[in-house]
């Protein structure tokens, strides 16, 4: 015989799992800041290939993943951007941000998330940046890890130039409110 106790404990078990799951392909969209009140442009070479590119930026580490096979240079010749380094914001600043989330919150505020050879780029133009010990994301390159995971370009600036990384790092842990991810406003052609 079900108690009354029983059927309002059922009752509030159902109503978190329909509750949970009515919520399952909702997305959360933030306030996009700009990180730092500057543009940096950048002419991005796609004729030099990745492995020059990665030497160039003089890192202490450099993840072995990231590899011509793994990240195809797409696109040929000289091409200028101009990258803002930006980080979401949300009223609770410590909160995990999901990887789609921040992707629909750039999109809806005409960014999009810059590719390996443009941080390469920005990295070789701006060293000194890399060296404000900010951690700086390129979203716009990424690699399903041996699990099927997402990974992300991730520029991890040292102390002092020539103490930087370059990795990837995972995304289904999400990112924190005061990640700064490096973008470009979107063009006619990215639309």
């Amino acid at each position: 015989m079900w108690s009354k106790h029983n059927l309002t404990a059922i009752s509030v078990v159902i109503y978190i799992i329909l509750t949970s799951m009515s919520n399952v392909n909702a997305q959360q969209t933030y306030a996009v800041e700009r990180y730092m009140d500057a543009v940096f442009p950048v002419t991005v070479d796609y004729d030099i290939p990745l492995a020059q590119m990665i030497l160039n930026g003089k890192y202490s580490s450099v993840s072995p993943d990231i590899k011509a096979e793994n990240f195809p240079i797409v696109g040929s010749g000289k091409v200028n951007v101009n990258i803002e380094l930006v980080y979401l914001r949300d009223r609770h600043r410590y909160i995990n941000m999901a990887f789609d989330d921040i992707l629909l919150s750039l999109n809806l505020n005409n960014y999009r998330p810059i590719t390996l050879p443009e941080i390469l780029a920005f990295d070789t133009a701006y060293p000194y940046e890399k060296c404000q010990r900010i951690t700086i994301l390129a979203m716009g390159s990424s690699l399903k890890s041996w699990d099927g995971d997402e990974q992300v370009i991730w520029l991890n600036g040292g102390w002092s130039l020539g103490n930087s990384h370059l990795k990837l790092i995972r995304t289904n842990h999400g990112f924190r409110g005061y990640t700064v991810i490096a973008v470009v406003r979107k063009s006619s052609e990215d639309n």
